[in-house]
């Protein structure tokens, strides 16, 4: 049967059959399948239909997903999926705490008819539909002769977390303080070669300027530890394990990936095909209007600050409805300064009460015409309909050259740098419009536009080029 039967809702939404014939024409010839699709796409739908159409050939197929929040929406739409969760999120009533705090307190192996021991049976098994996040496919050794990834472009960081080198404080006693990659040899240097010591200084020598450097905790033995983590920006010579020789096929759906993206993933040397697909939403009801007040890069900040504060006032009051507006923290801790208004919502580091920000915003009636200025939020919200009927980019999200890995990237790879800063705006201008029927203009403030834009534009997809007006 053609992969269309296995399409899992009544009827299709306009290219969507389409997408699937090409997929499945596409699908003996090449490893991997980059299907480039933005929102409104169906990205979930369609990994149904590849997952059951390649279990009922007698293949396994399993489907991962950034994040539990994304996975567990997965699992509430299709019930049918199986999944497998950390132990931490398993509550026991009978015990009053949860299998993770039991197997440290009460007994190792769980407790009798663990749910945790028989959601990690079920999934292990091959003809079992699956959806977990990266971290349980790689941890519970689930790789399937197909891998399908849900926001592919998020994978990269995940190999790379896996691949990093830590250097436990509590066995080295680095010194506080450390920034940088040669900061970290220099420092390794001083040391005497013995042991441990020799083989940390032997594996910092081969690392390359671009690693980040992170000073960070990370579970160690069950506990969570202070560690430098040294990340590499590659993985493409390490050991492959989110894809081994068993897996034969590899799907990644993401509007925003790139060429550099699968060669840094380790994929370049399978045969890969790029699916570009064309978005479902007219161009004009998802316009990106270039609007601006100014260049907004740190040094000239302050000089059109105020005129970005009034740029804010003007669209809110133009529009019917709530805004967003995506600012760097440090910028929007600028702009509260001079918006002291009941309209006006801002949010403080802390992910709780950031989170409760946001919630509040979203439940907020157009009628208020609330704006949001908020940090971080590219990715993972969902401001369809009367949530937002307008959002603003403040700053041109250039990644900080005060890092050095990230300074080394710009000064020796500047294509891969401005497709860094694609992403995040590709990302950020399809939170706000959500569907063919939905309505919201994404707004770009900053000057700084047009120097990222010309020396990024050939690298750009044509859905998010033909809304630029």
């Amino acid at each position: 049967m053609s992969l269309k039967s296995y399409w899992p809702f009544p009827s299709f939404r306009e290219g969507q059959d389409s997408l699937l014939q090409e997929i499945e024409d596409a699908w003996n010839d090449n490893d991997v399948l980059v299907v480039r699709a933005p929102t409104a796409t169906g990205k979930l739908p369609i990994s149904i239909a590849i997952q059951n159409w390649q279990l009922e050939q007698g293949s396994s197929a399993a489907i991962c997903v950034p994040n539990n929040v994304l996975r567990e929406q997965n699992c509430s739409e299709f019930p049918h999926l199986q999944t497998v969760r950390a132990m931490k999120d398993y509550w026991l009533d009978d015990y009053n705490m949860s299998e993770a705090d039991f197997r440290k307190k009460v007994y190792q192996w769980g407790p009798r008819g663990s749910k945790y021991n028989s959601d990690r049976a079920a999934v292990k098994r091959a003809g079992t539909p699956v959806c977990v996040n990266y971290y349980s496919y790689i941890a519970h050794k689930l790789q399937r002769n197909v891998a399908i990834v849900d926001e592919a472009h998020l994978l990269l960081g995940t190999l790379q977390d896996f691949a990093a080198r830590k250097i436990w404080r509590h066995k080295f006693n680095y010194p506080m303080g450390l920034k940088s990659l040669k900061q970290v040899k220099d420092w390794a240097d001083t040391l005497t070669p013995t042991g441990p010591v020799k083989q940390l200084q032997e594996e910092l020598r081969s690392l390359t300027p671009a690693t980040l450097v992170q000073i960070t905790t990370d579970m160690y033995r069950g506990e969570d530890m202070p560690c430098i983590k040294l990340i590499p920006r590659s993985v493409e010579n390490r050991p492959p394990i989110f894809w081994p020789s068993k897996t034969e096929k590899i799907v990644l759906l993401s509007a925003t990936i790139g060429e550099k993206d699968i060669q840094f993933m380790g994929l370049a040397n399978r045969r890969v095909k790029f699916i570009d697909v064309k978005s479902p939403i007219p161009a004009d009801r998802r316009a990106i209007k270039l609007d601006f007040v100014g260049n907004m890069s740190y040094a000239s900040q302050d000089a059109n600050l105020d005129a970005l504060v009034e740029k804010i006032r003007t669209l809110r009051d133009s529009h019917d409805g709530n805004g967003f507006v995506h600012a760097s923290y440090s910028l929007a801790q600028k702009i509260r300064a001079r918006l002291n208004e009941p309209w006006a919502v801002f949010h403080e580091r802390d992910s709780i009460q950031k989170q409760r920000a946001y919630d509040e915003f979203s439940e907020r009636p157009p009628t208020d015409r609330a704006v949001m200025i908020g940090s971080g939020f590219t990715e993972g919200v969902n401001m369809h309909e009367d949530v937002a009927r307008w959002q603003a980019i403040a700053k041109i999200p250039f990644p900080s050259l005060g890092e050095p890995a990230i300074r080394w990237v710009a000064n020796n790879d500047r294509e891969y740098y401005g497709w860094m800063v694609a992403r995040d705006i590709m990302q950020a201008s399809g939170r706000v419009c959500r569907g063919p029927t939905d309505l919201g203009h994404t707004y770009i403030l900053d000057s700084s536009w047009d120097r990222w834009y010309n020396s990024t534009s050939h690298m750009l997809p044509q859905w998010f080029t033909e809304a630029i007006v």
